[in-house]
């Protein structure tokens, strides 16, 4: 990656951070937590007028040319499994809406959002539409803290998956419970 392109939302120093690497100054540690949300916030326009603006074949080009972001020494983050990371970032964003006990529909809020978004892509494409209709159903099931609890092989792989994403499980425990399911069928 070019070095005028290592410093795209985040410096290299702010990934570092978020990755685990500390500062021994709280006052510094605090600087950066403050302008990771500045660049955030900053961040969220500069998308909306890229989505806006942006000619399609250079969007199309962004995500069709091979990329790859090292995250750990040798370890390489293919581009395609970041865009996910849009969804979950909106979803973040609106968690005190969308987990609210009063909220029948969890998803509500990012149903409207990934309407609405889809509506004015398509607005920008030049295409009419009758309706946009995005439904999101979420089964909320036990906090993954007590889930850890559990007999590890007892549980679904989707369930060991999120464990495991979520540091309730390390990975031998992960690969432990996988082959004991697998030996049980």
């Amino acid at each position: 990656m070019p070095d005028d392109l290592q410093n795209s939302i985040l410096t290299q120093r702010m990934r570092d951070y978020l990755q685990g690497e500390g500062y021994d100054d709280h006052d510094a540690e605090r600087m950066t937590r403050k302008r990771i949300r500045e660049r955030l916030r900053a961040s969220i326009f500069d998308i909306q007028l890229i989505a806006s603006e942006l000619p399609l074949h250079d969007l199309d080009k962004a995500f069709t040319e091979p990329e790859e972001r090292e995250i750990e020494p040798g370890f390489q983050l293919p581009l395609a499994n970041s865009v996910s990371a849009l969804p979950m970032l909106l979803y973040l964003i609106h968690r005190e809406a969308e987990m609210n006990p009063n909220t029948p529909n969890k998803g509500w809020r990012t149903e409207l959002e990934v309407e609405s978004g889809i509506e004015k892509a398509l607005v920008r494409l030049g295409e009419s539409y009758e309706a946009v209709d995005v439904n999101i159903t979420i089964e909320g099931g036990v906090p993954l803290k007590e889930l850890a609890e559990s007999e590890l092989a007892s549980l679904s792989t989707d369930m060991l998956k999120q464990l495991l994403a979520a540091d309730e499980i390390t990975s031998e425990e992960f690969a432990e419970a996988t082959i004991q399911k697998s030996q049980d069928e």
